[in-house]
């Protein structure tokens, strides 16, 4: 399983073994290797992953699937991390992200449909398919643009490209209508160029 976009890392220690890790038991506590890569060093197989420590309450730990799935409450809890590193990610803005890869990895049955990721992608998708409306009429690609910028830059620099004018007020309308959304679910601006 790969990291998902967003999943904050360096709250974590990640380990790393030269065989696949399994589920381990001591006492009452699970140590589920999750978000789990296989690499290569030097030819060799290498895995890494990360450990959720979790209150053993009578998983199947002989079917990891399972196992994740029954515990999916506890993991998820572990991986929202401690309050104190919480309150850094909401400092960074990267809290709601975060939060949403970890609720998406670790469904509570199977199917669940992590709705505000769903609604998030919408933003996202909404946010890019204009900001290529505004590029495509005047017959440029997103190449043309910094890695970042914000809704202000966009307006100026559709001005400055004589972006035609009911172009240019669709676009502001949706950017407007994209800001209030990203604020409505707790994401922000820099998200939509991650």
């Amino acid at each position: 399983m790969n990291i998902p976009v967003g999943f904050q890392t360096r709250y974590f220690r990640e380990l790393e073994g030269d065989v696949p890790p399994t589920i381990e038991k001591r006492g009452t506590t699970l140590f589920i290797p999750c978000f789990i890569r296989q690499e290569e060093r030097e030819g060799v197989p290498l895995y890494k992953w990360f450990t959720a420590e979790v209150p053993f309450r009578g998983q199947d730990v002989s079917d990891y699937d399972r196992c994740i799935l029954q515990a999916a409450r506890e993991i998820r809890a572990f991986f929202y991390a401690t309050p104190a590193a919480q309150g850094e990610m909401r400092d960074d803005s990267t809290w709601e992200a975060h939060r949403q890869a970890v609720r998406s990895s670790f469904p509570k049955y199977p199917g669940e449909i992590n709705t505000a990721m769903v609604r998030w992608n919408e933003i996202k998708t909404t946010f890019w398919a204009t900001i290529d409306t505004v590029l495509e009429s005047v017959g440029k690609d997103r190449s043309v643009l910094p890695d970042y910028f914000n809704d202000s830059y966009m307006v100026e620099w559709a001005v400055q490209n004589k972006v035609p004018a009911d172009v240019m007020k669709a676009a502001e309308e949706v950017l407007v209508r994209v800001s209030l959304n990203l604020n409505a679910n707790g994401r922000n601006w820099k998200e939509l160029f991650a």
